[in-house]
């Protein structure tokens, strides 16, 4: 016999266990869901250039639509003397930034990406937050930077305001529906960074109704919009173009944006007048043509340009030894002459340290390698298991690279000659939200 309780059902048992399963599962995609927002200073090579509190980003680590937090990135190239004119105005900056994080992209190191993002000269600074941009265009002060940031968190705030809209209409299920419920009082939508597709419509035709809807949020996925509280994100794709509707059934004042007949599609973006969709609303046939407008905007986008180095090698070579990021001298000449005498053993990197080297040198089972500089010997050192840190040495004139010793855990550094410079296996310890 069975010595599961007469009370307690078999049947009853499968349900509860699918349900607890269930309910496992949902917790586990949620949780997956928050992590896929981190990611870590170990992504992107940290060249050195900013000290550490200057995050590192790249491609694969960069503030996307599901970033939490106000960023201020900056795109640099360290060939470029406008950029060593304002970093340390940047670096206080980083030291003051409040609620804001503060990134920079190597874009000698990142040339694809950095064409991909429209950069076309450095330094270009910009405020990212939850997918929206804005770039800055004054001078390269700290003021001017704290200024920009306080007015790009307010204007982000308006912005996320402006999609709060009452009048949910067709839809309104945060679980199903990609598209996104507008308003005529706070009409247009804010159209920067992406364009938007937004269907004007009426209810009460239930056939009608069903299709508006279907064919809305079938574009709205297909261009990388996700409904707001959808927990399985993870085939989400790169957000194209924004897709809203505007419910006119409740909302009489369509006909002040031009909208007579229902239902109407038009595409939106900035600095143009809207263009109107004229077929009937079928998925495929609004596909071509949301591909066409932005192949449209495509083709008057200036081309992606390599940005290009205004200094010789060797400048470049006597710039980065200044060192990066570093505090101002305090409590007049004397607190001066320390900080030049200590020039060489301060971090000229970052988080790396210039004349010194790693003891015990080398981790067991690992001897020299040619390396082209100290970030890609950190690189070596942060993908093998047991390193604790590592040393590199300049190379020489002549030399297609230097040398790269990598250390093992509980090294370390100690006084060595000036062609030599140590560092952990990351700049930045742990992972870094964005």
């Amino acid at each position: 016999s069975s010595s599961r309780p007469a009370f307690f059902p078999r049947r009853r048992v499968s349900v509860v266990m699918r349900v607890c399963l269930l309910a496992a599962a949902v917790l586990l995609g949620a949780e997956a869901k928050k992590k896929s927002t981190k990611g870590g200073s170990k992504s992107c090579s940290h060249t050195g250039f900013y000290s550490k509190k200057i995050v590192p980003l790249c491609e694969a680590h960069f503030p996307d639509d599901a970033s939490k937090h106000l960023w201020l990135v900056q795109f640099y190239h360290t060939g470029i003397q406008k950029v060593y004119d304002q970093r340390d105005e940047f670096e206080k900056f980083a030291r003051n930034s409040g609620d804001a994080k503060v990134g920079a992209v190597d874009c000698a190191q990142n040339v694809e990406f950095c064409a991909k993002q429209g950069i076309r000269e450095a330094p270009t600074t910009r405020a990212i937050s939850r997918g929206r941009v804005r770039d800055f265009a004054g001078e390269h002060t700290f003021e001017h930077f704290e200024k920009f940031a306080t007015e790009s968190a307010n204007r982000f705030k308006e912005m996320e305001e402006a999609l709060k809209c009452n009048v949910k209409g067709l839809f309104g299920d945060a679980l199903k529906d990609a598209t996104v419920p507008l308003c005529t009082k706070s009409f247009p939508p804010p159209l920067e960074p992406v364009p938007w597709i937004v269907g004007f419509y009426e209810t009460g035709d239930h056939n009608k109704d069903k299709t508006i809807r279907k064919t809305l949020n079938r574009v709205a996925e297909k261009y990388g919009n996700m409904p707001p509280k959808k927990i399985e994100a993870s085939s989400k794709k790169p957000l194209k173009m924004r897709v809203g509707a505007v419910d006119c059934t409740k909302q009489e004042d369509c006909e002040s944006l031009g909208v007579t007949t229902f239902p109407t599609i038009r595409f939106y973006r900035s600095g143009a007048e809207p263009t109107t969709f004229d077929s009937f609303v079928d998925k495929d046939e609004l596909k071509q043509w949301a591909d066409a407008q932005l192949k449209s905007m495509a083709e008057e986008t200036p081309e992606p340009v390599e940005l290009k180095a205004d200094m010789s090698a060797e400048e470049q070579a006597a710039k980065q030894t200044e060192g990066a990021g570093e505090e101002p001298a305090q409590g007049g000449d004397d607190a001066g002459e320390e900080a030049k005498e200590a020039k060489s053993t301060k971090a000229d990197a970052g988080c790396f340290t210039k004349g010194t080297e790693m003891d015990p040198l080398n981790l067991e089972g690992q001897g020299r390698s040619d390396e082209p500089d100290a970030a890609a010997c950190q690189t070596r050192c942060a993908e093998t298991a047991g390193c604790g840190g590592f040393s590199f040495w300049d190379k020489k004139p002549g030399e297609p690279a230097g040398g790269c010793h990598i250390a093992p855990e509980g090294a370390k550094p100690k006084p060595a000659g000036a062609d030599v410079r140590t560092g952990p296996p990351a700049c930045l310890e742990g992972k870094t939200e964005l």
